[in-house]
C-alpha cells in the first residue's frame, strides 16, 4: 500500500520499530547521568522523564514531523497574537467585538459550505491512497474541491442578502450590517483553505497543512494590516483578512498541484459525489456542532450581551485556544496515519500511536499554561487597557485548555475510525448542555459566566469522548494512560 510504505507490523514507521517490538530504547549515557542526579524522593518525576525520553528515541520519525508542524503552528500563534494586538489597540473592545462576531459567522458558514470537506477529504483520500488506489484518491480530492466551491458560494450569497435581517433581527445591531456584507467573501476563501489543508494532511504533508490552515492568513494579515493599510479601521481589518486568506488559498492550490502529482500520480480521476456526500452528512454535522460550542458562545454573547463583553470573552478564548496548536499540529501529522491504520485493521498499532500523541501533548501543554496563569494581567494589557479586566477569564480558560489538550487526539480517533455518528451524539449532547448553561449564565454574569459555561462543557466533552474511544475502539487514552 502506498501510505503504508515503510510501516512495520505494528503500523508505525520502520524507524520506530523499537517501540513497536516492545523493546525499550537504551538511553544515552548523558541522559542517564542527569536522571541519576534527581533526588530519590522524586522517583515519579524521574520515571516520567525517562518515559518521555524513550518515547522521543523510539518514535523519532513521528516527533520530527510533529516538531515541524508544531514549529509552524507556533509561528502561526505568534502571528495571530500580533494581529489581535493590532486589532485590539486599533478597534477597542466594542470594535473588536464586531470583528469577532462577523468573522465567526463567516467561518461557520464556510465550514458548512465545504460539506465536511476538510475531514472528508482527509479520510477518503488517505484511505484510497493506503490501498494503492491513486486514481480514486485523485477523484476524491477533485470532488471535495467542486463541492466546496459550489457550497461555499451559496453560503456567501445568502449571508450578503440576509445581512440586514441577521444584524437587526437577531443581534439588534444595525452597525453589523455593512460588516457582514463585507465579510461574505471570506466564506468561500476560508472554505477552500480548509479543504486544501485536509488534502495535505491526507498525503502526510503536515507542514503544508499548517501553513494553509493556520499560518498563511495571519502572517499575511500582520503584514497587510500592520504596514500596508493607510488607516487601521474595522473596514480595513476586513479587507486585510480577505486579501490574506485569498493569497493563502492561491498558494495552497499551487502547492497542491505539485504535491498531488508526486503523491497520487496523474491521469483521469473518477468524480464520484456519492462517497463525499455520504461521508459529509455526518462529518459536517460533527465538525459544525463541535465548533458550534465556540461559535455558540460568541453568537449568544452578541445577542444577550454587549460587543465589549463579547470581546472580553473572545480574546482570552483565542489566546488560550492557541494552546490547541500543540494537539492540532500533532493531529495533522498523524491523522492520515490514523485513517490508514484503521483501514488496514491494525488496532494495536493505532493504540500505540495514539498513546504517544497522548503523552506528548500533555507534557508540551504544561509550559504555556503556567505562563498564562502567572501573568494574566500583563498579557491582557498588551491588547489595551479595556481588556485587563478579562484576566480571570484568561486563567480559567487556560486550565481548561490544558485539560483538553492533555486528553490526546480522542476526537480524531473517532472521526478517522468511521465513528462520526458517535462523535456527533457527543457533540450534540454537549452543545445542548452549553446552550442551557449560556442562557442561564450570560444574562447574570456576562463574559465570566460564558467562560464558566464553556469550561464546564469542554471538560465534560473530553471525558465523554475518551470513554467512547475506549468503549468502541478498545483504546485507553486520557491523562492516566501516560503513567
Amino acid at each position: 500500500m502506498s501510505e503504508g510504505k515503510g510501516l512495520g507490523a505494528a503500523g508505525v514507521p520502520a524507524a520506530d520499530q523499537g517501540a513497536a517490538s516492545g523493546v525499550e530504547a537504551a538511553l544515552p549515557a548523558a541522559v542517564e547521568r542527569f536522571l541519576e542526579r534527581i533526588p530519590p524522593g522524586a522517583r515519579g518525576l524521574k520515571r516520567l522523564l525517562r518515559r518521555g525520553v524513550r518515547l522521543g528515541l523510539s518514535h523519532r520519525a513521528l516527533l520530527e514531523k510533529a516538531a515541524l508542524a508544531l514549529g509552524l503552528r507556533g509561528l502561526a500563534a505568534v502571528s495571530s497574537l500580533l494581529l489581535n494586538i493590532m486589532l485590539g489597540r486599533a478597534l477597542g473592545p466594542a470594535g473588536l467585538g464586531l470583528y469577532f462576531l462577523a468573522t465567526t459567522i463567516a467561518r461557520m458558514l464556510g465550514l458548512v459550505g465545504t460539506w465536511g470537506g476538510e475531514q472528508s477529504s482527509t479520510r477518503l483520500v488517505a484511505r484510497a491512497r493506503a490501498r494503492g488506489r491513486h486514481d480514486e484518491a485523485r477523484g476524491a480530492a477533485q470532488t471535495a474541491m467542486i463541492i466546496c466551491g459550489a457550497g461555499s458560494t451559496v453560503m456567501a450569497v445568502l449571508l450578503y442578502l440576509l445581512a440586514g435581517p441577521i444584524a437587526v433581527g437577531i443581534f439588534n445591531n444595525p452597525d453589523l450590517v455593512p460588516v457582514l456584507k463585507a465579510v461574505a467573501p471570506l466564506i468561500v476563501l476560508h472554505g477552500f483553505t480548509l479543504v486544501i489543508g485536509g488534502l495535505f494532511v491526507a498525503v502526510e504533508r503536515a507542514g503544508l497543512a499548517v501553513f494553509i490552515n493556520a499560518l498563511g492568513a495571519p502572517l499575511a494579515g500582520v503584514i497587510i494590516y500592520g504596514f500596508l493599510v493607510g488607516e487601521r479601521t474595522l473596514g480595513t481589518a476586513i479587507q486585510s483578512v480577505l486579501i490574506s486568506t485569498a493569497l493563502t488559498g492561491l498558494a495552497g492550490l499551487a502547492l497542491w498541484a505539485v504535491i498531488a502529482r508526486k503523491a497520487l500520480g496523474s491521469g483521469q480521476a473518477p468524480i464520484d459525489f456519492g462517497p463525499a456526500f455520504k461521508s459529509g452528512v455526518h462529518l459536517v454535522l460533527v465538525t459544525l456542532v463541535a465548533r458550534a460550542q465556540e461559535w455558540m458562545t460568541v453568537i449568544l454573547l452578541g445577542i444577550l450581551a454587549t460587543a465589549t463583553e463579547l470581546a472580553q470573552f473572545s480574546l482570552p478564548n483565542r489566546i488560550t485556544g492557541l494552546m490547541m496548536i500543540i494537539l492540532i499540529a500533532v493531529n495533522m501529522t498523524v491523522r492520515g496515519r490514523y485513517a490508514s491504520l484503521h483501514a488496514t485493521g491494525d488496532t494495536a498499532g493505532l493504540e500505540r500511536l495514539a498513546r504517544v500523541v497522548n503523552g506528548l501533548t500533555m507534557v508540551l501543554a504544561a509550559g504555556p499554561t503556567l505562563v498564562l496563569l502567572a501573568f494574566p494581567g500583563f498579557i491582557m494589557g498588551l491588547f489595551g487597557d479595556g481588556f485587563v479586566s478579562a484576566a480571570p477569564i484568561l486563567q480559567l480558560l487556560a486550565v481548561t485548555q490544558w485539560f483538553a489538550v492533555s486528553m490526546g487526539s480522542v476526537g480524531q480517533l473517532l472521526l478517522m475510525g468511521g465513528l462520526e455518528r458517535v462523535a456527533m451524539r457527543i457533540s450534540v449532547g454537549c452543545a445542548l448542555l452549553l446552550l442551557v448553561a449560556l442562557l442561564i449564565a450570560i444574562p447574570v454574569w456576562g463574559a465570566i459566566g460564558a467562560a464558566v459555561a464553556a469550561a464546564l462543557t469542554t471538560v465534560i466533552q473530553r471525558i465523554w469522548t475518551t470513554m467512547a474511544v475506549r468503549r468502541h475502539m478498545g483504546i485507553r487514552l486520557g491523562v492516566t494512560a501516560f503513567f
